[in-house]
């Protein structure tokens, strides 16, 4: 997947600079060093805006728990991956620390800055605690045991954090994010400028953050046994939920029907009123730009309309059969079915005896032009930004947390909500014969497919059965020591240990090194 710098993202005359952070071997000089470097608010920004381009990198960097969580009935590359195959698994956390990096910068010397009014100071200063806290979220899920850097000027090697230090520091920054940073109506980025997109952090995002770090929270002390409160998590969790919820962060507000999602999330410079933070999609910053959201691997004709209907056997990377679908939406007045697929029932979708569902929930693409092609043109991606959290999402959430508080009541309300928008059947229905909790796994699965990757990190929330029964290779034969030894989590990146490196405090999980990583 291509990097961007999303156009708004770069103010007028501003120079980005990309800096080197943190092979963490180390902490390396930062280009900016001068007394002046700081003195305007435009220089102030320059730093605010290599944050987020140091994040969009970071979720251009993942597609090992994509693969190995997102629903799938065949793959064309990647099945070693999707089945944990150990020699194939891998991961790269620097441009996570990259945006740290630049977060620490900025926190460390916003006050250097002339004639910075207290809003102003509060936006700067919450786009760099909301990125962090994100990033310690993203590490901790992704890692597991990681460095927790302090000080740029700091060149010492650091020792790795337990996994609920890390989580701690996340939710740390996430808090203050949220004590200084306004609604999202009322942001403004540098010069006055209203933001177009949900990219840049509000008290929403941050609410929104904070509800999935409890939530992290609590499931990691039910999975590894770490000392802690987990019921004290989720109820974190559900009451930083019930503020997006209730309205109390900003106007976040659902769709009356999915199809009227599918739309809003189907244009990357539209408005989406359920959307609360997104990477950014801009595609006129650059010719080819791509949208960061994966679903492009599920692709294929009509909405790749250079595409006829059979090539869907050997040109989408993953697919989806109709039988699938059907066991997934059973019931058939769920309205998700027609917006989220392109016309299931079509014969066009039989090919060589199998039936496959096509993804349409995102039904916007861009093309650019090939007079090689015999259309004179290719496929390029699809108009979509990559919505790590939406209002629908949230609700679901909450609804996790309160079945495992054993609120169930108020969990099947929540569920229900979801459940009503789609015209499907209420809980309890037919297909509801595991549970409120489980009901609730399966209506993210439905209403979040093909969004955010979130599937993987739902089934490791929701514990060790989830992980057996919900993956598939190697996952279902991990004991609860393998998981402790790290098995859910990637191994530390090659880069950062081994011969050469002088921080010693930097070891393979005992998982992964079983298998020489």
């Amino acid at each position: 997947m291509r990097q961007f710098i999303p156009k708004s993202l770069i103010s007028s005359g501003a120079v980005l600079f990309l800096l080197s952070a943190c092979n963490l071997d180390r902490i390396p000089q930062n280009a900016i060093t001068s007394e002046n470097a700081f003195k305007t608010e435009k220089e102030l920004n320059t730093t605010t805006m290599t944050i987020h381009f140091n994040l969009f990198n970071a979720y251009n960097s993942f597609y090992a728990m994509c693969t190995a969580g997102d629903l799938s009935d065949r793959l064309t590359m990647g099945a070693d991956v999707k089945n944990w195959s150990p020699v194939n698994i891998s991961g790269d956390w620097k441009p996570y620390y990259d945006a740290i990096f630049e977060a620490n910068l900025l926190l460390e010397n916003i006050n250097k800055t002339d004639n910075l009014s207290e809003d102003r100071v509060n936006f700067h200063r919450g786009q760099a605690l909301f990125v962090k806290g994100l990033c310690y979220l993203d590490l901790v899920q992704r890692f597991g045991d990681v460095i927790i850097t302090t000080t740029t000027d700091n060149h010492q090697p650091y020792p790795v954090s337990p996994s609920m230090d890390v989580i701690d520091e996340s939710i740390k920054a996430g808090e203050e994010a949220y004590r200084v940073l306004p609604v999202y109506n009322d942001l403004r980025l540098y010069g006055g400028v209203r933001p177009t997109t949900k990219q840049f952090a509000s008290k929403g995002a941050a609410a929104a953050l904070l509800a999935h770090a409890y939530a992290w929270k609590g499931s990691m002390i039910d999975l590894y046994g770490y000392e802690g409160d987990a019921k004290a998590a989720y109820q974190k969790s559900v009451e930083y939920a019930s503020l997006l919820i209730d309205g109390k962060v900003g106007n976040y507000s659902l769709y009356d029907t999915p199809q009227e999602l599918s739309d809003a999330l189907s244009n990357s410079e539209g408005e989406n009123k359920e959307s609360i933070f997104v990477i950014g999609f801009d595609k006129n910053r650059y010719a080819g730009a791509t949208s960061p959201n994966t679903c492009t691997e599920y692709v294929s004709w009509p909405l790749d309309s250079t595409q006829t209907p059979s090539d869907i056997s050997f040109s989408t990377t993953a697919v989806l059969f109709k039988s699938t679908i059907d066991e997934m939406y059973p019931d058939a007045g769920d309205l998700r079915r027609s917006a989220y697929f392109y016309n299931l029932d079509d014969p066009r979708n039989t090919v060589d005896g199998e039936t496959f569902a096509r993804m349409n929930k995102y039904h916007t693409a861009i093309f650019e032009s090939d007079q090689t092609a015999e259309s004179g043109k290719v496929f390029l991606t699809i108009d979509a930004n990559l919505d790590l959290w939406r209002l629908g999402g949230i609700i679901l959430l909450r609804a996790e947390n309160y079945a495992k508080l054993g609120n169930e009541d108020a969990a099947i309300r929540d569920l229900n909500r979801i459940r009503e928008r789609a015209g499907a059947a209420p809980y309890p229905a037919s297909q509801d014969t595991k549970g409120v909790q489980y009901a609730v796994f399966k209506e993210r699965e439905r209403e979040l497919i093909y969004e955010n990757s979130h599937r993987y990190f739902d089934i490791v929330r929701n514990g060790i059965d989830y992980v057996h029964n919900e993956l598939q290779g190697i996952f279902k034969t991990l004991t609860l020591k393998d998981i402790k030894d790290g098995a859910l989590v990637l191994p530390v990146p090659e880069d950062a240990k081994g011969k050469g490196n002088r921080n010693t405090f930097i070891i393979q999980k005992n998982y992964w090194s079983r298998f020489g990583k």
